[in-house]
């Protein structure tokens, strides 16, 4: 239990999952008060309060065998510990109130406000007077959501072809042979089916999937079955047929009309800003296109999976020049005649770096957009050169390297060593964090080291498909 848990979070998690101990690791008085008064939660252990408070139990126990790690510490309220053991009542203040209309409640002249989900799950405990609300009962009518007693197995497997619905198939069979009617749903994220079919979402998983070849397609099962239009892609279209057999041959009839009835996706349901999804996507299908650009240098895809990507931008209706950050960093390649890279922040900024005798294009840009974000002269060296050489010496002279410029993490690792006596250096590394989501753009295909590093970071970064020296190697 920690501060950052929500109580009722804390309490759907407890059912759910059907904790069988909980460490408070802070003072848990930060929780409402109505807290202090939940008892008999259906299979959910007691919990260990740091002033002896029992939160809540999963039965009274008839004896104190039934509990052995039950621990109270002084001082402790004997009324709590008789309600535990059924003795007495569980405890409540009467000056204990609901404020119906402010999702409050009022101990006695102190309001104490809870989120819409802590009201609900107190209002249904209140009103229940201390009689049992089991766990299911909660999680209906507080959250929603339904129990199960029988085993879900989720089977999983990285990429296509790895042999997921064959197993489970493959199960489906054994276990009705056993004479266990067992059941089988696949969740698919994407493509979402409710969202039409030239939806920027959906392109950009099928541009996500160009190497495989998935092509998104209208369910024509699903349309026959219930005259309703969805969105499926042609590798479960393609096997349903197959499916249905299978499921024919075991039960003696299919449970399902179509490869989207037979799918568990409710993605759809969840956009609340539809144009941030939309401009997310193409700027997704925009990245795929340029990975694949990169790739194809390389000779690591065939030409017909970016010729599928420049289609898919032409329907999402986008090109390279909706990619800011592409027209910037080419420009100051242009202007100085060497690899440069620029980055755009959250706020629509827009920073370049160039390439220099001490620091690679990508590393200068670093540098200069922790100077941005931190508020500091771009003038100033927040790493000085005196140490930077010593590492250039390292790379060259001993590690036999042809490039004596600073990658990114050799950068980062310069800059952290600065940081331990330098108050500028210190302040534009804790602007670290503020990278992720960023975009960012190279005149030249980068090595692999500052490619990770990027990653990690979580910037979005595209290359040019250019090597920088001209050569078919990095």
């Amino acid at each position: 239990v920690s501060r950052d848990l929500p109580f009722a979070q804390f309490v759907r998690l407890t059912l759910l999952h059907r904790l069988t101990s909980v460490t408070v690791s802070e003072s848990a008085e930060h929780l409402p008060p109505a807290a202090r008064y939940v008892f008999d939660l259906d299979s959910c252990p007691p919990l260990r309060y740091p002033a002896g408070e029992i939160l809540c139990t999963s039965r009274r126990l008839e004896r104190p065998v039934d509990f052995p790690h039950l621990w109270v510490d002084r001082p402790f309220r004997p009324a709590r510990l008789l309600a535990l053991f059924g003795l007495i009542d569980p405890p409540r203040p009467a000056d204990l109130t609901r404020v119906e209309e402010k999702h409050s409640i009022r101990l006695g002249t102190a309001e104490i406000p809870l989120s819409k989900t802590e009201y609900a799950l107190f209002s249904v405990l209140d009103a229940a007077e201390g009689a049992y609300v089991p766990a299911g009962e909660l999680l209906h009518r507080v959250w929603g959501e339904d129990e199960t007693d029988r085993s879900l197995v989720v089977v999983t497997a990285p990429g296509p072809g790895s042999g997921k619905m064959a197993t489970c198939l493959s199960q489906l069979y054994h276990e009705h042979k056993r004479g266990i009617h067992a059941g089988y749903a696949k969740f698919e994220t994407f493509p979402i089916w409710n969202l039409p079919l030239s939806h920027p979402v959906n392109l950009a998983y099928e541009a996500a999937t160009a190497d495989l070849n998935d092509i998104n397609m209208i369910d024509p099962f699903h349309l026959e079955a219930y005259g309703e239009t969805t969105v499926n892609y042609n590798r479960d279209v393609e096997i349903f047929p197959v499916l249905n057999t299978i499921f024919e041959k075991i039960y003696g009839k299919s449970p399902y009309k179509s490869p989207t009835d037979m799918g568990v996706n409710m993605a759809g349901n969840c956009i609340c800003d539809d144009a941030v999804c939309r401009e997310a996507s193409r700027q997704e299908i925009i990245r795929r296109y340029y990975a694949s650009l990169n790739a194809l240098l390389k000779g690591e895809c065939e030409e017909t999976e970016t010729q599928k990507l420049e289609l898919l931008m032409n329907q999402a209706g986008v090109s390279i020049a909706d990619r800011h950050v592409v027209s910037a960093a080419l420009k100051r390649a242009a202007d100085t005649g060497m690899p440069a890279a620029a980055m755009e922040l959250e706020d629509g900024r827009i920073l370049t770096g160039k390439t220099g005798n001490l620091l690679g294009a990508s590393a200068a840009l670093l540098l200069n957009v922790l100077k941005e974000l931190a508020g500091l002269d771009h003038k100033l060296q927040i790493i000085s050169p005196e140490s930077i050489e010593p590492i250039q010496k390292l790379k060259v002279d001993y590690l036999k390297n042809r490039n004596p410029r600073l990658h990114t993490d050799e950068v980062l690792i310069a800059l952290s060593a600065s940081a331990a006596n330098n108050e500028e250096a210190r302040l534009a590394m804790q602007q670290l964090p503020k990278l992720k989501g960023c975009q960012a753009h190279t005149s030249v295909m980068l090595s692999d080291v500052d490619i990770k590093i990027f990653k990690r970071l979580g910037v979005h970064l595209t290359c040019e498909p250019v090597y920088e020296n001209g050569h078919m190697y990095h």
